[in-house]
């Protein structure tokens, strides 16, 4: 009985050192530590305007007006553009928000955040938009009317 009394003392002696050990170092440990990406320096909080904005284009506006989605098969679209809105699809329903279109580059205000992008390509039923907190241009297809 006394051997047995040992043993859980110590075990429990070492799983407590052990623990006071591990929690002396949590500071130091980098496992949550989040480096921000590429794109959380291109959004940032900003009063929303209060009206659309164009300025010296290079895109014909009538191209990119009109309901987009990356898959024209889903069963929502992405987004709305219209002359006087960007219009997100979300099931937060975020309103009908401006939008600044200043040659190609348009900024769309979401929700108290500035998204950037530039608008690369935009013939028929095909847009091209590279946003700056992607590496990478999104292609949209023209969905609906």
């Amino acid at each position: 009985m006394i051997k047995t009394k040992e043993k859980i003392t110590y075990i429990l002696f070492s799983v407590l050192i052990l623990s006071a050990f591990s929690c002396k170092n949590a500071n130091t440990n980098n496992v949550y530590a989040v480096k921000p990406s590429k794109g959380e320096s291109e959004i940032q909080y900003t009063k929303q305007p209060e009206r659309t904005v164009f300025r010296n284009l290079e895109v014909d506006t009538t191209k990119i007006f009109g309901l987009w989605s990356q898959d024209p098969t889903a069963p929502f679209a992405d987004f709305h553009i219209s002359a006087t809105s960007f219009n997100v699809v979300d099931p937060d329903g975020g309103g009908l928000n401006p939008y600044s279109l200043e040659k190609n580059k348009i900024t769309v205000f979401h929700k108290g955040l500035k998204h950037k992008g530039t608008i690369t390509y935009s013939v028929n039923d095909t847009l091209k938009i590279k946003w700056t907190d992607s590496d990478f241009e999104m292609l949209y297809v023209r969905v609906g009317n």
